[in-house]
């Protein structure tokens, strides 16, 4: 896997297939007040799946050398602004 500036803020995992399913608890934890003698509800618990598709996320910055050394903090704003982009996508 390679590894970049970006990876420290994304939560990422080795999908096994393009196509990945898992299962998910839908409902399950359920909270009630009860009072004393009273045996509490049987709980329902759904389930079902997620799908996730791998797909390429991708940015190119252009920055002049100039740039860099009028501001030697310039990387950082850039990365910090193509971090907020991601996000925002």
């Amino acid at each position: 896997m390679q590894k970049s500036y970006l990876r420290q803020f994304l939560l990422s995992f080795d999908m096994p297939t393009e196509t990945y399913r898992f299962p998910k608890i839908t409902t399950g934890a359920n909270v009630y007040f009860v009072g004393e003698a009273v045996s509490a509800p049987e709980p329902t618990v759904s389930t079902g799946q997620v799908e996730l598709v791998s797909k390429k996320l991708m940015a190119a910055i252009t920055m002049s050398a100039e740039l860099e050394e009028d501001e030697p903090n310039a990387s950082s704003i850039n990365h910090i602004k193509t971090v907020k982009d991601f996000q925002e996508s």
